[in-house]
């Protein structure tokens, strides 16, 4: 709107008219350029101090946005206690549990958590709050996922003290594999352990796993109080084709094989794990298989 100057006129009741029209003009205006600013420190108001209960109404399904808040979810932690399989049990006091929404009062838009230890944790998620959960799936040594609308997420591994990050911010992932979550995915998690009693000088013991899906080998673990040979092969039964060979010494008693792109086998298949004892009396040794099936 302008504020030009009321044209001159000899009749006073027009004159009058028009002022009082002017008037209400600017008066117009001026309530629209406040409402206009109202509204842009509304928006930004609601996106710093957004509260939802329950975090059910937090993103409208198949809707992310990104906004500016005040303060970010930024975790760094350890494993509290060992948790050796799945409990089937969201509420299980085994879990560390990274609160969100508690913390924030509202859900993590997008969310990163990253395995900075050397064994496989396992997660299950809340969109929701906390009121139900996905199902676990593996996070492996090394891997970053990506996690959307988090109310909650708790965590489990077979060892305590691993550490991990759970955090809002934007994680390098130069270096790392980075996987996003999908909801309903049907993979199960794969700890498969062998213990072997007296295995004796210059002697192996065979494991073999066979594969009823499509399997996907993350790691695998092999330890003994003394030198080790380990043999890892692949393929069909019988016909398996040797993938690696690795060793345990005196001084490093544990071998962990990490697959970063994922050695995946087929059903019908085998993995076989050949372990030979390279010292002068018997020992036992110990062997985990670790992967998932889909």
């Amino acid at each position: 709107m302008g504020t030009d100057k009321i044209p001159a006129t000899s009749d006073k009741l027009t004159s009058m008219l028009l002022v009082e029209i002017h008037n209400k003009l600017i008066d117009i205006e001026n309530k629209l350029t406040k409402n206009d600013e109202k509204k842009l420190v509304g928006d930004v108001s609601l996106a710093v101090s957004s509260k939802d209960v329950k975090g059910q109404k937090a993103f409208p399904k198949g809707l992310i946005e990104r906004k500016i808040y005040d303060n970010y979810y930024d975790s760094n932690n350890t494993i509290t206690n060992i948790q050796l399989t799945n409990p089937n049990d969201e509420d299980h006091p085994n879990y560390n549990r990274e609160r969100i929404f508690e913390s924030l009062e509202r859900n993590a838009e997008l969310l990163y958590v990253a395995n900075d230890g050397i064994y496989t944790m396992y997660a299950i998620a809340s969109h929701a709050g906390g009121q139900s959960f996905t199902r676990e799936r593996p996070i492996y040594p090394g891997e970053i996922k990506l996690y959307y609308n988090i109310y909650e997420i708790r965590l489990r591994c077979e060892t305590a003290g691993n550490p991990y990050r759970v955090t809002e911010y934007d994680i390098d992932t130069s270096c790392c594999p980075i996987r996003s979550t999908v909801l309903n995915n049907l993979s199960t998690p794969v700890v498969n352990f062998t213990r072997t009693l007296g295995l004796g000088s210059g002697s192996s013991a065979i494991i073999n796993y066979a594969v009823t899906g499509n399997f996907k080998l993350t790691l695998i673990e092999a330890s003994a109080s003394g030198s080790l040979k380990i043999e890892v092969k692949t393929g069909n039964v019988d016909n398996e084709v040797t993938r690696l060979i690795a060793f345990t010494t005196p001084s490093n008693l544990t071998a962990q094989l990490t697959f970063n792109e994922e050695l995946q086998l087929l059903a019908g298949q085998r993995l076989q794990i050949i372990l030979t004892n390279r010292e002068l009396q018997a020992m036992d040794t110990f062997n985990t298989i670790f992967g998932f099936n889909s």
